[in-house]
C-alpha cells in the first residue's frame, strides 16, 4: 500500500478477520466474510474518497488472490485490472477435498477445528470449510475477465510456480517470476531486492492499466 501511494495510486489495505492487525476473531474468517469485507472497503472508498469508479483495481496476495479470482467469476465485477501475488489457485485434488470434508465434520461436531499455524492455534469455523469446499468448484469457473498480472517467486513452496504458470496460461495474463522469493516475498525477512521487485511489478502494471 505504501509503495502504491508513493507512485500516486490510492489503495485500501485490509486484513482478513484474525489476520495481521485485525482485532476480530479468526473464527470469523471465511471466504464469504473476506469477500464481504473487500466489498465493504470498495463501497467505503467510492462514498468517502475521490475515487474514479472507472479506474478500479484489485490486488490479492495468496488466499487474497483466491478471493479476487472468486470475485471475478461473479456477474458484478467492477474492477478494470487484477493483480495477483502467489494466488492460491487450487481446484481441489481428491486429497484436498477429503481433508476439507474431514475438518468440516470435526468443526461441526465440536464447534471449530483447531489448526496449528506458525506458532498459533487457530479456531476455524464450519463456515470456513463449507466455503473452502465450494471454492474448489468456483476455481474451475475462472476465466479471463480483465487485464491481470501474476507475480510469483521461484522458491515459493506454498503456491508453487507451476500453479501460477497454469493460471497465467488460462487467463492470458502477464506474469513476473521473482528470483530467490519464497511465499513471504521479503515481507517477513530482509530481502529488499525481492520486495522491490514485487512493488515495481504491481506499480508498473496498475500505472499502465488503470
Amino acid at each position: 500500500a505504501e509503495a502504491l501511494a508513493g507512485a500516486g495510486i490510492a489503495s485500501i489495505r485490509m486484513d482478513f478477520p484474525g489476520c495481521g492487525d485485525s482485532q476480530a476473531s479468526f473464527f470469523d474468517y471465511s471466504h464469504t466474510a473476506n469477500i464481504s469485507d473487500s466489498n465493504a472497503c470498495l463501497a467505503w472508498a467510492l462514498t468517502n474518497a475521490p475515487v474514479d469508479p472507472g479506474r478500479l483495481g484489485v490486488l490479492g496476495y495468496s488466499n487474497g488472490g483466491r478471493m479476487a479470482l472468486m470475485m471475478s467469476t461473479e456477474g458484478d465485477f467492477p474492477y478494470k485490472a487484477m493483480g495477483l501475488l502467489a494466488p492460491a489457485y487450487f481446484t481441489g485434488t481428491p486429497e484436498q477435498r477429503a481433508e476439507a470434508e474431514e475438518r468440516l465434520a470435526i468443526a461441526q461436531a465440536e464447534g471449530s477445528f483447531n489448526m496449528d499455524w506458525y506458532g498459533r492455534t487457530l479456531q476455524v469455523s464450519p463456515r470456513n470449510y463449507l466455503d473452502d469446499l465450494a471454492s474448489f468448484d468456483i476455481m474451475g469457473q475462472v476465466r479471463p475477465r480483465v487485464e491481470t498480472l501474476i507475480v510469483y517467486g521461484d522458491q515459493d513452496e506454498m503456491v508453487a510456480p507451476a500453479i501460477c504458470r497454469s493460471l497465467q496460461s488460462l487467463l492470458g495474463a502477464e506474469a513476473v517470476e521473482v528470483p530467490n522469493a519464497d511465499h513471504g516475498y521479503g515481507f517477513y525477512s530482509d530481502q529488499p531486492e525481492v520486495t522491490a521487485a514485487v512493488h515495481g511489478a504491481f506499480i508498473d502494471f496498475f500505472t499502465k492499466n488503470l
